[in-house]
């Protein structure tokens, strides 16, 4: 009997003994997952900062009218990025990052003419910019959660999955009907502001206006 205990013993020993192995491995395999990605990350800020401080030096601006990377006309900065690319490993391997998860989300936020609005950050000097970028989350909040949704499931890259799972949380019952009041408040704003900024518009117009928005704030 003393002989079958110690050997059950040995046994449940044995078997946590390989657990705490079989841990610490997956310890040491997520501690270098971890360091891989900071080293991929300082290399980019370096090049990024390395661009920067040559429009800096150079007196050229960083942004302009158009921000797509692709496209001939765009800024200074993504011009110099883009050139990057062509010769540069770590670079490539960043924007294809970039463009792939782009590419998923403008696979799943479409409408049913084929069609979707712009996810982009707003421009702090025009109301207009606010209302688009507040408009493409408040009507297509479904299609952008099954977008980080396919992101978390099917991405191989630790970043994109992390970042994917911390937006995924924002997307809630609260946060939904803050963005619905948020996009009628910001429409309302916007459509006075357009109409107050015309070369033509008249003083008892922008005034009348102004009372609407100031009735509508009250109800």
């Amino acid at each position: 009997m003393k002989r079958v205990v110690v050997m059950l013993s040995m046994k449940a020993w044995k078997e946590a003994e390989l657990r705490l192995k079989k841990i610490v491995t997956i310890d040491v395999s997520h501690e270098r997952a971890i360091s891989k990605e900071k080293e991929y990350w300082k290399d980019i800020l370096k090049r990024i900062m390395s661009v920067v401080k040559t429009l800096a030096i150079c007196n050229l601006a960083l942004r302009g009218g158009n921000e797509k990377i692709d496209d001939c006309n765009n800024v200074n900065f993504l011009r110099i990025i883009k050139m990057i690319t062509e010769f540069d490993p770590i670079m490539q391997e960043h924007l294809k990052r970039s463009t792939k998860r782009w590419e998923i989300l403008k696979n799943h936020v479409k409408y049913r003419d084929g069609k979707g609005l712009t996810l982009k950050s707003w421009l702090e000097t025009r109301w207009q910019s606010r209302v688009s970028s507040v408009k493409a989350i408040r009507f297509q909040a479904p299609q952008i959660k099954n977008s980080l949704i396919h992101l978390m499931e099917n991405s191989d890259d630790a970043t994109t999955v992390s970042d994917a799972q911390s937006l995924a949380k924002y997307l809630k019952f609260d946060f939904l009907v803050s963005m619905v009041i948020w996009y009628e408040i910001l429409n309302k704003v916007n459509k006075v502001s357009e109409v107050l900024w015309k070369k033509d518009m008249n003083i008892d117009d922008a005034i009348s206006l102004l009372n609407g928005l100031i009735t509508y704030f009250e109800e």
